[in-house]
């Protein structure tokens, strides 16, 4: 009994986080963006949720088979590395509002490369899911920040990121399944991160916060971005997956663009009756998808 009620406690909590920070994880781009260059913001986040898991890495090397340290690597680059850099640049372009809904579309395209590459069987009812996502994704491209209808090419980073979720996502399934959660996202986490540095290390980035008027604010906001935003958040995220099942781990994506679109109206952005209309085909879409099986 106190077990059970100590795993409730520690679903919900981490749910919270999860949802607050991931929604968060938008506005605090757009903040770091204002002072750094999309890959300097990307390669930010990255070198700082690495330094918070060096600490723990140690114990969790032995946890990782030696035949799937390629594997882990492939999921490392498709998971971490590769969207937070497509992130960075989409939102260039985009509503902090807009974007949070976007990364929405990550079981969408779980669901679509699973069919695809890992052989996964569909149903029409999924199939109608899939089509209100992709029709409410397609109006967010039409349609600028302005409420514009305009070609928004800063969506396609989105969506390829969130392809590049979708392949990760399917790809553990398949190749990592033995590793447990929380070695898998801290040598993730860990391997992006190196990645993020070496890039780091090949701008000027301590220029810009040496110089720029915003700098330590935007220095500030991807520090919060890459400790709470991606190394502590990957923390819950496997502790979720540990003491519940992945269904309800991936719920969260139904409550980060709640949280997203809250943070882009409090910052004064615009959504139009196009923006809603997208905004609710996607969350339908989803929906379908992730629920029924």
């Amino acid at each position: 009994m106190i077990q059970n009620q100590k795993n409730t406690l520690t679903i919900w909590t981490s749910f919270l986080y999860l949802t607050l920070v991931w929604g968060s994880s938008f506005i605090l781009m757009k903040r770091t963006l204002i002072s750094f260059s999309p890959i300097e913001t990307a390669s930010l986040r990255l070198t700082s949720a690495m330094l918070v898991m060096i600490w723990f890495i140690k114990p969790q090397i032995a946890l990782i088979p030696k035949n799937k340290w390629w594997h882990l690597v492939v999921s490392a680059i498709t998971g971490l590395a590769f969207p937070i850099y497509f992130f960075a640049l989409g939102q260039l372009g985009l509503p902090s509002a807009v974007t949070g809904v976007l990364n929405a579309l990550t079981p969408c395209m779980v669901f679509i490369l699973g069919i695809i590459f890992f052989r996964q069987s569909p149903s029409w009812l999924k199939i109608a899911g899939l089509s209100l996502g992709f029709l409410g994704s397609a109006l967010l491209i039409l349609v600028n920040a302005k409420g514009e209808w305009s070609l928004n090419a800063h969506a396609l980073w989105i969506i390829l990121a969130t392809l590049c979720y979708g392949f990760n996502l399917n790809w553990i399934k398949k190749h990592l399944p033995e590793v447990p959660a929380l070695p898998l996202a801290i040598m993730a986490v860990s391997i992006a991160g190196l990645f993020g540095l070496c890039i780091l290390l090949t701008t000027n980035w301590l220029t810009v916060l040496q110089t720029h008027p915003h700098g330590q604010q935007s220095f500030a906001a991807a520090m919060t971005l890459g400790i709470l935003g991606t190394a502590i958040a990957q923390f819950f995220f496997a502790r979720i997956l540990q003491v519940s099942s992945a269904l309800f781990a991936g719920s969260v994506t139904y409550f980060v663009p709640i949280v997203a679109i809250a943070w882009g109206i409090f910052d004064g952005e615009i959504l139009s009756w196009v923006h809603c209309l997208a905004i609710l085909l996607i969350i339908g879409g989803i929906v379908i998808i992730s629920r029924f099986k």
